[in-house]
C-alpha cells in the first residue's frame, strides 16, 4: 500500500523539463519595467513562434533617450539540459546565458555564457523563494545566479546578475549588481494568449 501512495504521489508531482518556465503560447505578453535615475524602461515581450523545443519571442525595449524601441529576436529553449536564452542575428542564433539547469537543485552549479560572449562564468542555483512584483507575489521563483569578476583598472570588481524564474509565469525579475551600481527590473504584467 504504502509503494501504491508514493507513486501516485510522484505520478502527481510536476517532471521538470524547463520547458515550465519558457513554453507559452503564440500571443502571450509580458511586460518588464526598470526605473534608473527617475527614468523608466520598459521591456515588451511577446512569442511570435512555437516550435517543438524553440519559442521565438520578439523582445521590444523602449528608453527614455529613444525616439524608437530597440527590437530583438530570441529564442529560449532547452538544449543538453539547460535553459538557453539565444539572440537572432540575421540567420544565426547565438547562445546568451544558460539560464537553468532542468533538474537543478539548491546549490548546484553550471557555466554559461556572459551574455553571448566567449567568456564562460559560473551559475548558481541559490534555492526558491518567494518574490513580489508589480505583477504579483509568487512563492515558487527559483532564484539563479551569474557571477564573475571583471578587471577595472587596478581593481577586481564582482558582476552578478540574478534571474528569478517562475513555473508557468517565467522571467519575473531580474537584477544586475556591481559594486558600484544595482539595476533591477521587475515583471509588471503577463498576459497568456488562450
Amino acid at each position: 500500500m504504502l509503494f501504491a501512495s508514493l507513486a501516485i504521489s510522484m505520478l502527481g508531482q510536476a517532471q521538470d523539463t524547463g520547458e515550465q518556465f519558457y513554453k507559452f503560447k503564440v500571443g502571450t505578453r509580458w511586460v518588464l519595467e526598470s526605473a534608473e535615475g527617475g527614468r523608466l524602461t520598459t521591456v515588451t515581450i511577446k512569442v511570435v513562434r512555437v516550435e517543438e523545443s524553440r519559442v521565438t519571442v520578439e523582445s521590444s525595449e523602449m528608453r527614455p533617450n529613444r525616439k524608437e524601441p530597440k527590437v530583438e529576436t530570441l529564442v529560449w529553449s532547452v538544449n543538453d539540459g539547460y535553459l538557453i536564452w539565444s539572440e537572432v542575428k540575421g540567420e544565426k542564433t547565438k547562445d546568451v546565458f544558460r539560464l537553468y539547469k532542468v533538474g537543478s537543485k539548491k546549490g548546484d552549479t553550471w557555466k554559461s555564457p556572459w551574455g553571448g560572449g566567449s567568456d564562460e562564468v559560473e551559475v548558481t542555483h541559490l534555492g526558491t523563494e518567494e518574490v513580489e512584483v508589480p505583477a504579483g507575489k509568487f512563492a515558487d521563483a527559483v532564484h539563479v545566479q551569474m557571477a564573475r569578476s571583471v578587471k577595472m583598472g587596478d581593481q577586481e570588481v564582482r558582476m552578478a546578475v540574478d534571474f528569478f524564474l517562475v513555473p508557468n509565469v517565467g522571467l519575473v525579475k531580474m537584477e544586475l549588481s556591481s559594486a558600484k551600481s544595482k539595476s533591477t527590473v521587475l515583471l509588471k504584467e503577463i498576459k497568456k494568449a488562450e
